[in-house]
């Protein structure tokens, strides 16, 4: 964690030698503020806020409980880690690929099939019974989700500089996706309390593929050229 939080330090040293282009202190205005032209993405980030949790704690935590078992050590700990860690290379082979594609105009294209991929990811989820598959499935999430996130941030600054309302479009993403975590939360404890802790857990991620595809919706201004 201490090598973590330095590597983060560093990462963020460059940061605090450029100026601040927007002004500070500013209000979030919504008169005028153009709903059609953001509502779409709106939606789609709270899926992503919703997709979010499912991928990250709650998928830690079916892990850990339904195939790797707690045994009252720090074992498991060691053990989510290792298999976490297997999207790193991941992660970097598809941001090389992905950029290339948002350069070549493709980045439309890009977000419907990650889309996709993704939401394949959530249906197999529930089947999972392994460690090595644990691996696959975390490898082939982190390279569909860096996929949409890549095409979906390109085009939501897009529809930022353009709605007029940068501060107050940007304030809006950020309780949507803050939103759809809550939302993926509550879906998580109601689909446990109807279902038991496993089977509601793997049950769960049947939604979360549906809900998931959501993300795909919005019609950047940006792919339409």
């Amino acid at each position: 964690m201490l090598a973590a939080g330095l590597l983060f330090a560093l990462a963020a040293f460059p940061l605090f030698k450029t100026g601040e282009p927007t002004p500070t202190r500013q209000k979030l205005v919504f008169r005028g503020f153009p709903w059609r032209t953001a509502w779409r993405s709106l939606i789609a980030e709270t899926a992503i806020g919703f997709d979010g949790l499912a991928s990250s704690s709650a998928w830690s935590l079916l892990v850990a409980v339904a195939i790797l078992g707690i045994h009252g050590d720090n074992q498991v700990y060691a053990q989510l880690g290792a298999l976490l860690s297997v999207v790193l290379l991941a992660a970097l082979a598809a941001s090389y690929v992905y950029g290339t594609l948002i350069d070549r105009k493709k980045g439309g294209q890009l977000l419907h099939i990650a889309v996709a991929a993704n939401s394949l990811v959530h249906l197999v989820r529930p089947f999972v019974s392994s460690a090595p598959v644990v691996a696959g499935v975390n490898a082939a999430n982190e390279a569909a989700t860096t996929g949409y996130s890549m095409a979906f941030i390109r085009g939501m600054f897009d529809t930022a500089d353009l709605s007029g309302h940068r501060i107050t479009y940007l304030g809006c993403i950020e309780i949507a996706l803050n939103l759809g975590a809550m939302l993926s939360g509550v879906g998580i404890l109601l689909f446990i309390l109807a279902l038991g802790d496993i089977a509601g857990m793997k049950s769960f991620y049947f939604l979360v593929a549906g809900v998931s595809l959501l993300i795909m919706t919005p019609k950047f201004h940006l792919y339409r050229k």
